[in-house]
């Protein structure tokens, strides 16, 4: 990838491109960037059945929060599909939390990763293996 960084629209729709369930986001955001930001940022709630226990599988993803800064994502595997929740916070208190379409989670995820790479050459690098630029 170039020193340029993606543009935003051009990383949200990478980010949505064929992931319409939370095993897939989960694997991306965990496969994909989880190297690239901190301990703790990606968090991905799993039920494992018995056999999934027993085979040693990771499981099927029931929720993934994102958090970035004050900045904080959240999917959850809802009966109709999933469920974004966006909330922001000030010193550890939440101010905002609201649902909000997949289209504009994934818009806010990719603003905050952009902003991240204009400040750290690993993040840099991670978009760039996301859209396959590498």
């Amino acid at each position: 990838m170039s020193d340029a960084l993606p543009d935003v629209d051009l990383l949200a729709a990478a980010l949505r491109a064929d992931r319409g369930d939370l095993d897939t986001y989960a694997k991306v955001l965990v496969g994909t960037l989880a190297d690239a930001l901190p301990d703790g940022v990606v968090e991905v709630a799993r039920e494992r059945s018995l056999a999934e226990r027993v085979a040693g599988k990771p499981g099927t993803a029931k929720s993934v929060r994102v958090r970035l800064g004050e900045l904080d994502l959240m999917l959850v595997s809802g009966r109709h599909g999933l469920v974004a929740t966006a909330s922001r916070s000030v010193r550890g208190v939440a101010i905002s939390r609201k649902e909000v379409p997949l289209a504009e989670w994934t818009r806010l995820l990719a603003t905050e990763l952009r902003r991240m790479a204009e400040e750290s050459a690993a993040a840099r690098a991670a978009l760039g293996r996301l859209l396959g630029a590498e």
